[in-house]
């Protein structure tokens, strides 16, 4: 089922790394890191802040997937200029390599990221110990993918690609500068511990709930009243979820995987445990929960406040 709220693409998590921009003309077959924020040659207060959260951090930052452009020669002998993009929607191992399962709108004024990028800097950047690899973050000003079965465009908070994040600034409209960057905290760690090197963890995680009941077969991604129905239970809370979803046809439904994970790196990092359990303590699971998902971001290189 496909949900409103997010859409990563699991298996997609391979951190690349590039070059934004130099000078010179390089020969054809020379390789460059393109996701390097070099040092700007303006006095865009957006560009330098994107080019010392690369220096400070290591984190390119991105508001046009055009991240930059070298000559080459082909087999012909014929010079031309390559571009390279940020590759969002692209599949390893698919055939195509272009926007097939969505698009996005590019930032119209780009200078609305500085206090953006300030609270990633701050709240997310800053916040993960030194070495930590991190991949790029594009900011646009919305995405969306396409219902393979029906052609509709449906709307994204943010979307985990290859290589990227992509954040959506309409968000803040909804969100709030503050909790859009706790949510697209979710959004990246969400990603990185669904992924194959944290599957063992992830599968433990998940157990938590699955194992309330080992009868039921489907608790994840389906209508919150069924798997109610189905487990005896009257709350979300009781079976680990604090968050349910909405489904493009309006139905409320018990989260994806994903989805579960991504609520509670946004909870563990927003709540302290005393302030997490004078709202759920009593839901043992939640609790449960929020306790491994602290302990593995820490893994992870979240380094928490004292």
């Amino acid at each position: 089922m496909k949900h409103i709220h997010y859409l990563i693409m699991l298996g997609l998590l391979v951190f690349g790394w590039a070059c934004e921009e130099e000078d010179e003309l390089t020969p054809s077959g020379d390789e460059r890191n393109w996701m390097i924020i070099t040092e700007p040659d303006n006095d865009d207060p957006v560009d330098w802040l994107r080019y010392e959260i690369y220096r400070d951090y290591g984190v390119s930052t991105y508001y046009n997937d055009t991240i930059g452009s070298m000559e080459r020669v082909d087999m012909n002998g014929t010079p031309y200029t390559y571009y390279e993009r940020l590759k969002i929607f692209y599949a390893p191992g698919s055939s195509t390599t272009t926007y097939s399962t969505g698009d996005f709108a590019l930032v119209k004024d780009h200078l609305k990221l500085e206090p953006v990028l300030e609270s990633f800097r701050d709240d997310i950047f800053s916040r993960f110990a030194e070495g930590t690899r991190m991949p790029a973050f594009l900011f646009v000003d919305s995405i969306w993918y396409v219902d393979s079965w029906t052609d509709d465009s449906i709307r994204m908070d943010s979307y985990y690609g290859y290589n990227t994040v992509v954040i959506t600034l309409d968000s803040l409209e909804v969100y709030g500068l503050e909790k859009l960057t706790n949510k697209s905290l979710g959004v990246y760690c969400g990603g990185v511990l669904s992924s194959s090197t944290h599957s063992g963890w992830s599968a433990s995680f998940a157990a938590v709930t699955s194992s309330l009941n080992l009868d039921v077969q489907y608790w994840f991604d389906h209508e919150l009243a069924y798997v109610l129905e189905e487990t005896g239970f009257t709350e979300k809370e009781q079976m680990g979820f604090i968050i349910s979803v909405i489904s493009v046809n309006g139905v409320e439904e018990t989260p994806s995987e994903l989805e579960d994970l991504q609520s509670y790196v946004e909870a563990v990092t927003w709540y302290s445990e005393d302030e997490f359990e004078a709202i759920y303590g009593e839901y043992v699971p939640c609790m449960e929960k929020y306790r491994m998902m602290r302990k593995q971001l820490e893994v992870i290189g979240y380094q928490f406040e004292e």
